[in-house]
């Protein structure tokens, strides 16, 4: 298969302790339908995979949870503005999903947010904001805003 359609990923693995672990570990990866390559690494508690680009994150984490191991993630908030109907919301998600390691994205199109949990490592707030652009809409991370808040208040309640 060529590059063009595989992805790489790096997915951080826990509560490994010898190399039986990392053997397991492989082993488990391996079965998953659509990953071409594996290797775990014990000292940096890492796997990095090959895989088909359309591969579901979230199915190569349950193989590791699976196989006993823990596996960390990050989360992320962001809130997305331009958004009008449900087609938006799904347009938003998908956009968000394509991105490498992410598992799982929730979008709520009243509260005009979006939810995103990554493999760790994987992707930062600028890929998603990135992402989310490039579907058509503007967003800015969360804790970004809210320090801007509480900067804006400061300012006001000094005036």
């Amino acid at each position: 298969m060529s590059t063009e359609q595989s992805v790489h990923l790096q997915m951080p693995i826990t509560d490994m302790h010898c190399a039986s672990c990392v053997g397991r570990a492989e082993k488990a990866l391996q079965k998953v339908a659509g990953v071409q390559q594996v290797s775990v690494n014990l000292a940096s508690e890492k796997a990095d995979i090959t895989a088909d680009s359309g591969i579901d994150v979230s199915v190569l984490q349950q193989a590791v949870v699976d196989a006993g191991y823990g596996v960390p993630t990050e989360k992320f908030e962001l809130r997305v503005t331009g958004m009008h109907c449900a087609s938006c919301v799904n347009h938003t998600e998908k956009a968000l999903k394509k991105l490498p390691g992410v598992v799982n994205v929730s979008v709520n199109l009243a509260a005009e947010k979006a939810f995103v949990e990554a493999l760790g490592g994987n992707v930062d707030n600028a890929q998603l904001i990135a992402a989310v652009e490039e579907a058509g809409y503007e967003a800015t991370p969360l804790s970004e805003e809210k320090e801007d808040d509480s900067e804006r208040r400061g300012k006001n309640s000094a005036s």
